[in-house]
């Protein structure tokens, strides 16, 4: 690995220089759980630009599908697919990837249970999901996930919890709403050009007051103020 793929891979997983956000706490979970994965059927759910492939693809055999019509047009799927309607036989992927897919779907137990009939027996689910996301992808953005209501939804829909991953606490949680913040007031302002400067000045100081703040995320030891959930679960009813 070349010192430009290290750094790259540095600032995915969270480097100092960097506020954690979902995608972070994301990328280094599925990087560690992928690396234990060999010789596996694997399909990516909603996968958008793939970006994960890369993870997965070296030692496993690696799909993905997303909607006709879904969020990235541009990018190439091994099929075009609802995952109310997955055109596979039963018992047929060794592993599903579904991140930052679930809050998008307005019927959960309909997704899920379409998952676990192309799951072989004892097959894996890694699932993300935020808890603390604004409106994203609108219309299509229906809910935000607790511990409690993942619980549940996988219960009913033939999954059993292995891992669940609450991803940071209230520090880190409040350090993304500032960088969020200055994001969202730069990106209304950006074409007025009277307001441009201050709008851009106010973004970089929010950035840093939320790289700041992240810091001190040690102090939370409860963590119920999360901005995210990774889970994975094993397949251990068939529902199909």
């Amino acid at each position: 690995m070349n010192f430009q793929c290290k750094i790259k891979k540095f600032i995915k997983r969270g480097g100092f220089w960097t506020i954690p956000n979902e995608r972070t706490f994301l990328y280094r979970v599925l990087s560690d759980f992928s690396s234990k994965q060999k010789d596996k059927r694997i399909l990516d759910v909603g996968a958008g630009v793939c970006q994960y492939r890369p993870l997965i693809a070296a030692q496993n055999s690696y799909e993905s599908c997303d909607l006709e019509d879904g969020f990235h047009l541009n990018t190439k799927h091994d099929f075009l697919a609802s995952v109310y309607s997955i055109p596979k036989k039963d018992r047929y992927y060794d592993g599903v990837l579904m991140l930052q897919v679930l809050e998008h779907l307005e019927f959960p137990l309909k997704g899920l249970k379409e998952v676990n009939r192309i799951l072989k027996d004892n097959g894996f689910l890694f699932l993300s999901v935020p808890q603390a996301a604004g409106d994203h992808f609108e219309p299509y953005h229906f809910f935000n996930y607790t511990q409690f209501g993942l619980k549940s939804v996988f219960e009913q829909s033939g999954f059993q919890i292995k891992e669940h991953h609450r991803l940071a606490g209230m520090f880190t949680y409040v350090g993304n709403r500032l960088e969020k913040l200055g994001s969202t007031v730069f990106s209304q302002y950006k074409k007025n050009y009277l307001a441009v400067v201050p709008a851009w000045v106010f973004s970089k100081l929010c950035w840093v007051a939320g790289w700041f703040v992240c810091r001190f995320d040690f102090i939370d030891r409860e963590k119920k103020y999360c901005i995210g959930h990774i889970v994975i679960a094993t397949k251990i009813k068939h529902l199909g």
